[in-house]
This record gives structure tokens, C-alpha cells and sequence, in this order.
């Protein structure tokens, strides 16, 4: 964890209700409501942006 930091060991946790929903749907054929892709691309750009990372991928 001293390697990575706080804020990037920190992601995973953020990242397992994402994976949990596109899961069920995959195996479980449970159904996908429209907040829930939404949900999934907040969380994304979120970890993004407290990694600082959106500067980096503008850069490119």
C-alpha cells in the first residue's frame, strides 16, 4: 500500500458494486436499469479525478 498511496489502494473498493451489477447481469441475466450505467461512469470518472489522472489521458 506505501507504494501505491491511499487514493489508489482506495479504488478497488470503489470499483466492486460496478463489477457486482455488470456481473449479475452477465451470469445471473438480472435486468439493468438506466441509472445504473450512469452510476458505473460516475464512479469511473471519479476515481479518475481523485487520481489526477484526467490530465494525462488530455495530454495525450
Amino acid at each position: 500500500m506505501s507504494a501505491w498511496g491511499a487514493t489508489n489502494a482506495s479504488s478497488v473498493t470503489y470499483l466492486t458494486p460496478v463489477v457486482g451489477v455488470v456481473f449479475g447481469v452477465i451470469f445471473l441475466g438480472e435486468h439493468m436499469t438506466w441509472s445504473e450505467p450512469i452510476g458505473a461512469v460516475l464512479v469511473v470518472l471519479g476515481i479518475v479525478v481523485s487520481q489526477r489522472r484526467l490530465k494525462r489521458l488530455t495530454s495525450r
